[in-house]
């Protein structure tokens, strides 16, 4: 057994925390897309779903999915994380563009990344 399968890590995928709604309406931002948001009460959530799960093949979404949506990974300071196996995360502003750029419409193709507002990092948890 390696060294690193016998211990616990912490793993965040950048180096910033984000919201997922902060984090969805930079992206759109970034594409220059409309995000339209649909606030929903959390029942209504797990009946879509219960509706999704009844598919006779994979389920796109399960309420235990929805679930997890709402829950936001924390990353305890006293396990390992990312940078302690050598990892160093790329910040989510460096890689945006270079994804989402052909996603935009054709207007903005050639618009620099600086048209679009920074996510706001949490702090907080």
């Amino acid at each position: 057994m390696s060294i690193i399968n016998s211990f616990f890590f912490s793993f965040s995928c950048s180096p910033h925390r984000y919201l997922l709604y902060d984090m969805v309406k930079y992206l759109y931002s970034v594409m220059h897309r409309p995000f339209l948001l649909y606030p929903l009460p959390s029942p209504i959530y797990h009946l879509i779903a219960r509706f999704f799960e009844m598919n006779p093949f994979e389920p796109s979404i399960t309420r235990d999915k929805v679930d997890r949506f709402h829950i936001s990974d924390k990353k305890f300071p006293d396990l390992p994380g990312l940078e302690d196996l050598g990892v160093n995360p790329t910040p989510l502003e460096m890689k945006a563009i270079e994804v989402l750029r052909r996603h935009r419409q054709s207007f903005w193709v050639d618009a620099e990344l600086e048209d679009a507002k920074p996510a706001t990092p949490v702090t907080h948890m």
